[in-house]
C-alpha cells in the first residue's frame, strides 16, 4: 500500500472509526474523499465551460493546453500554489468526461493540400483501374 494513503487513513482515523461504527448494522459502503477546495472546483468549472467552447469552436485542445489554461486561471482564482500534474490531469479528464481530445504535433500534421485534392485523385486512380479491368476482359 502507498504510504500517502496509509498515511491519510492513519490521519483520518477518527473520521474512518466513526463511519464504521454508524454503518455496522446494515453493512453499507462508503466512500470517504478528501474535500477539495473551493478554488479547485471553481477552476476546474472554468476549465470546463472553456473546453467546451473549443470544442465547438473545432479548436485543437492537447493535454498540454488545457493544463496551461489551468494554471491560467488558477493563477487568476487563487493566493495558493497549483501544479496541473499529470494525476490532476486524468482526473480532471474523467470527472469532465473527455474523451474527444484531439492530439497536437508530428502525429496529427498533414497535408492540408494533398488532403483536399484527394476524392479527385482517388476517382481519378478508380477510374483508370476501371478502364484497364475492362480492357484485359475484352
Amino acid at each position: 500500500m502507498n504510504c500517502t494513503t496509509v498515511s491519510a487513513i492513519v490521519h483520518n482515523r477518527d473520521r474512518i472509526m466513526a463511519h464504521v461504527k454508524d454503518d455496522a448494522p446494515g453493512m453499507k459502503s462508503t466512500i470517504i474523499n478528501k474535500k477539495r477546495g473551493r478554488i479547485y472546483e471553481e477552476m476546474e468549472q472554468l476549465l470546463a465551460l472553456w473546453d467546451e467552447r473549443q470544442n465547438h469552436q473545432q479548436a485543437s485542445c492537447s493535454q498540454e493546453i488545457i493544463q496551461e489554461k489551468a494554471l491560467s486561471l488558477f493563477e487568476d482564482l487563487k493566493d495558493i500554489e497549483f501544479k496541473a500534474s499529470q494525476r490532476w490531469f486524468m482526473i480532471f479528464k474523467q470527472q469532465q468526461n473527455l474523451h474527444s481530445l484531439k492530439k497536437q504535433g508530428e502525429s496529427t500534421s498533414g497535408d492540408d493540400v494533398a488532403a483536399v485534392e484527394f476524392p479527385a485523385t482517388l476517382a481519378k486512380i478508380i477510374e483508370n483501374n476501371a478502364t484497364q479491368t475492362n480492357i484485359q476482359c475484352c
